[in-house]
């Protein structure tokens, strides 16, 4: 049979061991649920934050060009040197205007920054196109007739974004188009005002402008730009839903991906670009194992030390147990001892008592039959064994003498008249 310590010191460290576990576990799945959706908001906040500046870029150059054509000085059609001298003084202000050009109505450059394509025809491209009905802003495209006249000291393809818009003059007729070409370069250093602050404590953090139209990467990592990229997270942000999710990419890895679609800033509606940012999620997750190895840790101390502090109250409890178990028997044996008595709980308390009074009245009783048994096998008159005694002695020796080696023999004495001189004791006259 088990002890009554042993087993109250496993039960305790059992429970205490499953408790702790429970705990840790639910505690480590509520944190970790947690830590993952406030990396996967931060993620989906650098995307919108993104998003958010290249609709403003976009919002504050569209705002320029616009207070550009209501000037007079661009409206004096015939005053071309003024005209040239305003786009210079434009491009100077903000170096993100790779080329801007006045055009007539027939698509031919009477101005421009550098004195770049002046007096080439630039009537069948988009910009003029689109620019001379309204206000014009085309997705990212390489250069073609400016690919050659610009520098270009990285030697990779140029990129602009197209801004045009007409010039009325003061009758509201249409006398030309005002056009800018907005280096796509300007990205890339909004993208690196977005990720820099986030290096400290974020890792491996990846950037990627998606287009609209086709899914086209236009910025991102050199070997994905101007390939489509497929993903479920795109068609939700295309859908106006910001967010993020684990994503697995086409280079078979999964990465945490934070999301947004661009809806444009004030008047301004938007290319429709998706921005994603995306961290491999083993680097992503990195806080949340470590976090499960502390709760593991953790979790393993706390079983330790409970199970020692179950050991010791287990041993408190059952001391008085053992106490008063190691009197029983030693009692049980014929030993004489006094009960010893505890008081660190009413119950062993109140048992001890009971355990004194019982073994009172049982020492009370023995004695009482041992009295009884003395009456029984003595003669009242002389005190000697009488019959009942000679009789148990009888059974006792016979049971333990050798009937084939041992002879018993009897000794009768009789006492003529005793009872009777006893009674009626003679008169001394007679």
């Amino acid at each position: 049979m088990i002890k009554l310590r042993t087993f109250l010191i496993l039960s305790f460290t059992a429970f205490v061991i499953l408790l702790t576990s429970m705990l840790s576990l639910i505690m480590s799945k509520h944190s970790t649920q947690e830590i993952q959706d406030e990396i996967g908001h931060s993620l989906s906040g650098i995307a919108y934050q993104m998003s958010n500046k290249l609709d403003y870029f976009m919002w504050s150059r569209a705002g320029e060009m616009e207070m550009m054509v209501k000037l007079d000085a661009v409206q004096q059609t015939n005053n071309v040197t003024g005209i040239q001298k305003m786009l210079d003084q434009l491009q100077k202000s903000f170096p993100c205007f790779s080329w801007v050009g006045f055009l007539d109505t027939r698509g031919n450059v009477l101005a421009a920054t550098d004195e770049i394509l002046v007096g080439t025809n630039i009537s069948a491209r988009p910009v003029f196109k689109e620019g001379i009905k309204g206000r014009f802003i085309g997705d990212v495209h390489e250069a073609v007739l400016l690919a050659k006249l610009l520098p270009n000291p990285t030697g990779e393809p140029l990129q602009f974004v197209d801004i045009s818009m007409p010039v009325k003059g003061a009758d509201g007729q249409t006398i030309g188009v005002l056009a800018a070409h907005l280096s796509w370069e300007w990205s890339k250093e909004v993208q690196r005002t977005i990720l820099k602050p986030q290096q400290d404590y974020s890792k491996n953090l990846e950037l990627f402008i998606v287009s609209k139209t086709d899914n086209t990467v236009l910025l991102g990592p050199q070997d994905m730009i101007g390939h489509p990229l497929l993903l479920d997270s795109i068609q939700q942000a295309q859908t106006g839903n910001n967010g993020w999710e684990l994503v697995r990419w086409p280079d078979g890895k999964s990465y945490l991906t934070g999301y947004a679609y661009g809806e444009g800033y004030l008047d301004y509606k938007g290319l429709g670009w998706t921005v994603l940012v995306r961290q491999p999620e083993e680097v992503a997750f990195s806080s949340v194992d470590e976090l499960r190895k502390y709760f593991i840790m953790t979790g393993t101390i706390a079983c330790i030390l409970f199970a020692l502090i179950g050991w010791f109250l287990a041993d408190k409890i059952s001391r008085p147990i053992r106490g008063l178990t190691v009197a029983a028997d030693r009692l049980r044996a014929g030993e004489h001892i006094n009960i010893p008595e505890y008081t660190g709980f009413q119950e062993i308390f109140i048992l001890t008592h009971s355990l004194k009074s019982l073994v009172e009245s049982l020492g009370k009783t023995e004695s009482a039959l041992g009295s009884m048994r003395s009456i029984a096998h003595s003669d009242q008159l002389t005190g000697l064994p009488n019959r009942v005694a000679l009789e148990e002695y009888l059974e006792q020796t016979l049971h333990q003498m050798n009937l084939h080696s041992e002879t018993l023999a009897f000794m009768y004495l009789d006492l003529d008249g005793f009872k009777k001189s006893k009674r009626y004791p003679r008169s001394p006259t007679r």
